[in-house]
């Protein structure tokens, strides 16, 4: 056993106490069952991810979890997204990629040529990443109006 395959302390606690959003259970299956294909890329370690999905009702099958510990590379450098891409044997224009991270999910997909979809919940924000969004965006929109009505500036 390697030190990247050893759960965490606590681990059993921790994955125990987890819940999976009501409209998440099944989703993955039911998702394989109309013909495509699910893969969990991941920066946990591998053997925490396997437990936390089969403990919140997200079962899938073991060899759809690619993890930075099995790839050596993870989200969101782009050789992690196109090497799950390479191992559905689809190319990355024709993928979706979800997840609720900006810059390792929506951003790393994106960078990588997949379509990326930034799942936002209504119950948080943890890492400040709508908030920062909604900031950046209105200073992008402040700076495009002054440049607008400055002499030379855009029409």
């Amino acid at each position: 056993e390697t030190v990247a395959e050893r759960p965490p302390p606590k681990h059993e606690e921790a994955v125990s106490a987890m819940a999976a959003y009501a409209d998440a259970p099944g989703r993955p299956r039911l998702a394989a069952e109309q013909g495509l294909p699910v893969r969990i890329l991941t920066n946990s370690a591998h053997a925490y991810t396997l437990g936390t999905l089969s403990t919140t009702g997200l079962d899938v099958a073991e060899d759809a979890v690619c993890s930075r510990d099995c790839l050596g590379v993870g989200k969101p450098e782009a050789a992690a997204f196109r090497h799950v891409c390479a191992r559905s044997g689809v190319d990355p224009s024709e993928v979706l990629f979800v997840g609720d991270e900006w810059v390792s999910d929506a951003q790393g997909a994106a960078d990588a040529g997949l379509e990326a979809c930034w799942l936002v919940r209504d119950d948080g924000d943890p890492a400040d990443e709508v908030a920062a969004t909604a900031e950046r965006r209105a200073r992008a929109q402040a700076r495009l109006l002054e440049s607008s009505s400055s002499p030379g500036g855009m029409p």
